[in-house]
């Protein structure tokens, strides 16, 4: 924790504040704000009054104007400032001038006297420009040789309260905060207003938090108007804010807290400072300030300030940060090579002395560049895998009104000419979880799993020292528009020089070409690009033209030309699997440097869509993104992974491989790696815990080494039941409190837990339908995925109950009438949010299936505490069945030799397309973007709904399909009808677009297939389809059009709406497949307890690329290691018997499943067999079994010494005991987790192995 000299310990309202802190604070308002040099605020003053009209208005200010932008009043107070800042200031020709002062009471009563008084659309202007101008006049006057009135004065301090209170939104958030803070502080300080200033002072200490809603993020990225990157921008806003106030504060009794200073230090340093190069800062971090004139600059006078009042250990820090922007060094200056992923806004930034590399994608957790108040009009595709390439660091400064905006550097995405307007205000969201990348602090790869626009893209970048390798595959398209992935689209600020295959170089006159595979590198602006592979790649170095106003309606709309370099791959129209490779090499100065390149370091391993590996072979890293679960070899090493996730290997060839390993979804618990390389006997496993909470998605280290545990292949649980009804009920107290014991909370997506007093608790209830499960299972567990959890929830335990009476209802259930629980079936301690608890509830299940085969719980808290201030902080709650992740959801996991009857599964399909169109003099018009979709039979203004599904995919045996919609409104009289509709337009062949289809050009449709009614609330519209369904092939569009059938209103919600849950769906029910089967013909596997051992046999009928059978032992059916191998025919047609012994013989049963391995690695594993062995000369034993805190065993005579140890289920030894002539010895328990475990005893001669259960 920083302590910063400068601050006394901010604690508002704890002492008397002294007259003085007014004075201290408002005398450094004065001198921020006159900052300006005398001669400069002359020159001003003069101009100013050169126009200033007698009546003291000035004549180009239209003062009704009530504008959402360039609001022309405001510019009548913002001159008054200026005025005033040379009335005041001691070195101006205009200070004390009686002259000067009369013209600014004279422009102060004109603004007084309007009327109507002036005023804005734009909240923004009442509530933080107009305040803080009249502010810093009113502070000038107060320092000027002879003020104002009083009377005028108070006057002018009313309009500083005529905006949004600090108390509200959007004058309570952010940067708006800090702005609105300012004025506060200004008026408290002309009023010496103690409590106004404490409580300005309060709130923006209070905004100097690490949060995971708008501000400052724990990575040290800032987020604004939602979870929207905006580090530049309201960032910016907010760090002046900040910085100008603590400056006023400092030293007073108001200053901020050393602890809040070191936040807001980390946040300048390794946010707000760090995605910049030489003077000026990433592109990506603006949002729709991009689209302003000028913007792209580092500030580095914000910068300056936040310096003077740091701790002095970071001053070298800033000073090179400051002396880079200045240009008093060059943009290399003391820059170290620095790999950062700002996991909590999908950003990336990769240092190097020689350049920055930044770039930006967007997950569904996230919000895309926002549009909004007239700005950023082409940003469309502002958010989609995004690159900031900079050497000097103006490679794109002011490019942005000639830019091709639907060819932004590392994009793949439809060539569209016309841009769609989004929803204003950072409420569009990303579409996939997928997005992300792993990180050491120097090397990183970053993977986006690109899903949105009809076009999908697995993309990945993978950051080297001279290189970034840039992959992409699996690129397909529905779009009308040909495909593009651009390389880079930047200022041309150097000849361009390339070479073709055959190594030819040479300087290319402006102009535009194409290159059909025959590209080998470019050269332009220092910066090098290689193409290692083939495919059409199209260049041009020639002017481009265009506006400010046409990226931003308050902009300029004078012509503007700039030279631009531009570079990007062809896909075409509706490209199939497509994919491409290229590295970009930034520092290349010359052809020489580029033909010295040595390409040879890095290998493409792999470029699909379910991996992309890439391999620096100089420094011996391999980074690969997994999208899925799965396996993946090269030279003698292979990987192995249980989920989707980045990885990245240093040594992975030796004896201690160093593992970083990321999840971009940010939803694993835990990963399950393996690796096996010639260094490693067998594969080598690790689990690895992944951060949870707001830390999800940063990077773990780990090594994997000889000693690390075999690697044994996860078993899946033979079903996984998801919870069909859960709620959680609250007691009911006295007064208001009383009502809760009879209110239901069946709709809420949390489940909470809570034992503390009358009208605080609450119980949950949780149920779930075995119906599927038809046999004894071996094992089953409770999984809930703990959501929150208080600051003492060490302190409590969680009791689990069996309800037997299962009559209850989600909707229905309170806790008045809940049901009484029965058998107890133990507890465990609390834990904290973010982890996934398993318990075991196998009895329960196994009673349940011989009664009515439901399955109903009770959760109950239970302190372990009589503190009654520790007991309220003992809450906690879990993920509901309506959590939006399936994973977090309630489930009963169904392990052992049980073959479970096929299930009735489900899954959903979201637009890929939705709009709807009107009728007549709107006809021409398109709505495509917005968040609704509106149904109406109006003669004269009718309006119908079009949805378009991608079907690609979806799983066969569908047995119920319906598409769902959220009905937006409440008390409906009408109905609606859906057609299956031509998935082109009318009036053509081309596929129909949201952002292009109108009234004139809708797709035919068809006859009606489904009606609804619409619901007495808003809430969900259902439309059955399963009988259509079975006619439409899966792999191909679906549109269906939605007609009213009244002339009543109604809307829906559409994709564009930002909660997931409200979006259009196509939800749809399937059966499950059956169990895996062998790629050869097995006849038969079986197991024979034969005198101390099992005899396994089996036969094949004939095999097909068979290397190797390895047969798997398992105490419990659920985790299995490998006994023995045996060798297989390759390929054959002849009938072949195998057979293995088991020698280490387990008492009672045993299970035993086949895993048959491929030539090329792939393995299939059988069903499982079990086996009761039989049991040899009882000669010792155990007890009790099950154990929970003791195991003991029982040897027999005192003739022998003997070994004890114990076997955990994947073959581990955890724990051995030798002991001397004795008849007994004991193992204690207590750090031992519940499960299935092994004690092998040997005593002379003899040994048996024992298996035994922990419960806890």
């Amino acid at each position: 924790m920083l302590f910063l000299a400068i601050t006394i310990a901010f604690l508002p309202g704890s002492k008397v504040h002294s007259q003085n802190d007014f004075t201290t604070i408002s005398d450094r308002i004065f001198d921020n704000f006159q900052a300006t040099s005398a001669s400069t605020v002359d020159t001003q003053t003069a101009s100013l009054l050169s126009t200033l009209q007698a009546d003291f208005s000035w004549p180009d200010i239209n003062y009704a104007s009530t504008a959402q932008t360039d609001w022309a009043p405001g510019n009548h107070l913002a001159r008054m400032g200026t005025l005033a800042k040379a009335y005041s200031k001691p070195t101006s020709i205009y200070y004390g001038d009686a002259a000067l002062k009369a013209k600014i009471e004279g422009v102060m009563n004109y603004w007084l006297a309007l009327s109507p008084a002036p005023t804005s659309t734009n909240w923004f202007y009442l509530s933080i420009s107009v305040p803080k101008d009249i502010g810093n006049t009113l502070i000038c006057l107060r320092r000027s040789p002879s003020g104002i009135s009083q009377t005028l004065e108070n006057q002018m301090i009313a309009w500083m309260t005529k905006g949004v209170s600090i108390t509200v939104s959007p004058a309570k958030d952010g940067s708006n905060l800090t702005d609105v803070a300012q004025h506060y502080i200004m008026r408290a300080c002309l009023t010496e207003n103690q409590s106004l200033l404490n409580q300005a002072i309060t709130a923006v200490a209070g905004s100097i938090v690490v949060t995971t809603g708008e501000g400052i993020q724990i990575d040290d990225s800032y987020t604004a108007h939602g979870p929207q990157l905006y580090v530049y921008g309201y960032g910016r806003e907010y760090v002046s804010g900040i910085s100008n106030i603590a400056v006023y504060v400092a030293g007073t009794s108001y200053a901020f807290s050393s602890d809040k200073l070191a936040i807001f230090s980390d946040f300048v340093r390794k946010g707000f400072v760090k995605p910049s190069r030489g003077a000026y800062a990433d592109y990506n971090l603006y949002g729709r300030g991009v689209s302003r004139a000028n913007a792209g600059k580092a500030d580095v006078a914000l910068i300056e300030k936040v310096k003077a009042f740091d701790l002095p250990a970071y001053a070298t820090e800033y000073d090179n940060a400051i002396q880079r922007m200045r240009g008093l060094q060059p943009p290399s200056y003391n820059v170290s090579p620095e790999h950062v992923h700002y996991w909590r806004t999908d950003y990336t930034v990769h240092h190097r002395p020689g350049y920055m590399f930044g770039q930006r994608s967007i997950s569904n957790r996230n919000a895309k560049s926002e549009m909004g108040n007239g700005e950023n009009i082409k940003g469309y595709y502002l958010t989609e895998g995004v690159n900031y390439i900079a050497v000097n660091g103006d490679e794109y400064y002011n490019i942005f009104p000639v830019w091709e905006w639907n060819k932004i550097p590392g994009t793949t995405v439809p060539e569209i000419t016309t841009y769609p307007v989004r929803t204003s205000w950072g409420v569009n969201f990303g579409t996939v979880p997928f997005v992300g990348g792993v990180s050491d602090g120097v090397y990183g790869a970053s993977a986006f799993a690109m899903n949105d626009y009809s076009t999908t893209a697995k993309k990945a970048w993978f950051y080297f020292d001279n290189e970034i390798v840039c992959l992409g595959a699996g690129i397909n398209s529905s779009a009308a528009q040909a495909i593009n992935t651009t390389v880079n689209q930047c200022l041309l600020q150097t000849g361009v020089t390339v070479s073709d295959a055959s190594d030819n170089v040479s300087t290319l006159a402006n102009g535009s070409r194409d290159y059909a595979g025959n590209l080998k590198w470019a050269l332009q602006g220092n910066v090098g690009y290689y193409f290692p592979q083939a495919g059409l790649v199209s260049l041009s170095n020639q002017t481009q033209t265009g506006s400010w106003s046409s990226i931003n309606t308050t902009g300029s709309s004078a012509s503007v030309s700039a030279d631009v370099f531009k570079l990007w791959f062809k896909h075409g129209v509706a490209p199939s699997n497509a994919s491409y490779a290229y590295f970009v090499l930034p520092g290349k100065t010359s052809a020489a440097e580029m033909q010295a390149y040595n390409a040879s370091d890095i290998s493409i391993l792999t470029n699909t869509s379910t991996v992309q590996a890439v391999r620096h072979n100089g420094l011996g890293i391999w980074q690969i993104v997994f999208y899925q679960a799965g396996e993946f070899t090269a030279d003698q090493v292979t990987v192995k992974v249980d989920k989707a996730c980045v990885v990245m290997l240093k040594n992975a060839a030796s004896s201690d491989v160093t593992v970083h390993i990321a999840d971009p979804a940010q939803s694993a618990q835990q990963v399950y790696v393996g690796i096996k390389n010639n260094q490693f006997t067998t594969m080598k496993a690790a689990t690895i815990t992944m951060p949870a909470g707001a830390s999800a998605g940063s990077s773990v280290e780990t090594h994997i080494t000889n000693s690390n545990p075999d690697y044994q292949q996860p078993v899946e649980p033979l079903a996984t039941l998801t919870a069909v009804a859960d709620a959680f009920v609250r007691s009911g107290g006295s007064g208001s409190t009383a009502a809760y014991a009879t209110t239901n909370y069946g709709t809420d997506a949390v489940l909470t837990v809570k034992k503390e007093s009358a009208g605080y608790d609450r119980e949950t209830f949780i149920k779930f339908d075995l119906s599927t499960v038809t046999s004894t299972p071996d094992s089953a567990i409770l999984q809930l995925r703990v959501n929150n959890a208080n600051t003492s929830i060490a302190s409590t335990k969680w009791a689990f109950y069996l309800v037997e009476n299962n009559s209850w209802t989600e909707t229905g259930i309170t806790w008045s009438n809940k049901p009484a629980h029965t058998t107890r079936l133990g507890d465990m301690t609390g834990t904290v949010s973010g982890s996934t608890i398993r318990f075991n509830v196998s009895s329960a299940v196994i009673g349940r299936l011989s009664a009515d085969k439901i399955l109903s719980l009770h959760i109950v808290s239970e302190p372990t505490t009589t503190d009654a201030a520790v007991i309220s902080k003992t809450d906690a709650s879990f993920n509901a069945r309506e959590n939006t992740n399936a994973l977090y959801r309630p489930q009963v996991l169904i392990y052992g030799n049980n073959t479970p009857s096929p299930q009735t599964l489900k899954d959903s399909v979201l637009t890929t397309a939705d709009s709807y169109v009107r009728s007549n003099g709107n006809a021409a018009n398109n709505y495509g973007t917005q968040g609704y979709l509106v149904a109406r039979n109006k003669s004269d203004d009718t309006q119908e709904v079009y949805l378009a599904f991608d079907l690609h995919g979806m799983h066969r045996n569908v047995s119920n399909a319906k598409i769902r919609l959220w009905g937006i409104e409440s008390g409906l009289s009408t109905g609606w009808n859906l057609s299956v509709a031509s998935n082109n337009y009318s009036t053509s062949a081309t596929p129909w677009t949201e952002t292009g289809v109108n009234w004139n050009n809708k797709p035919q449709a068809g006859s009606t297939i489904a009606s609804a009614t619409a619901p007495a609330t808003a809430g969900y519209v259902y439309f059955d389809i399963t009988s259509a369904l079975g006619s439409i092939s899966s792999d191909s569009i679906l549109t269906v059009r939605i007609a009213a059938t009244t002339d009543v209103y109604s809307s829906f919600r559409s994709r564009n709406f930002a909660t997931d849950a409200l979006r259009p769906k196509l939800i749809y029910e399937y059966s499950s497949g059956q169990s895996p089967t062998l790629p050869v013909e097995l006849v038969y596997f079986r197991g024979n307890a034969v005198n101390d051992a099992v005899r396994l046999s089996w036969e094949t009928a004939a095999e097909e690329n068979n290397s190797h059978f390895e047969v798997e032992r398992s105490a419990d059916a659920r985790t299995f290691h490998t006994i023995g191998r045996v060798d297989g025919f390759g390929t054959t047609s002849i009938a072949r018997k195998y057979a293995l012994v088991d020698n280490e013989v387990v008492s009672g049963r045993v299970y035993y499943r086949l895993r048959q391995v491929d030539h090329d690695g792939t393995s299939t594993v059988s069903s499982i067999i079990s086996v009761l062995s039989k049991s040899k000369e009882t000669l010792f034993s155990i007890g009790p079994n099950p154990a929970s805190e003791r195991l003991d065993v029982f040897l027999g005579d005192e003739g022998a010494d003997a070994s004890l140890s114990i076997i955990n289920a994947n073959g581990r030894i955890l724990a051995v005991k030798q002991v001397s002539k004795t008849p007994t010895a004991n193992f204690d328990l207590t750090g031992y987790l519940p499960g299935t475990y092994l004690i092998r005893i040997s005593k002379g001669q003899t040994v048996q192995t024992h298996r035994f259960v922990i419960t806890k």
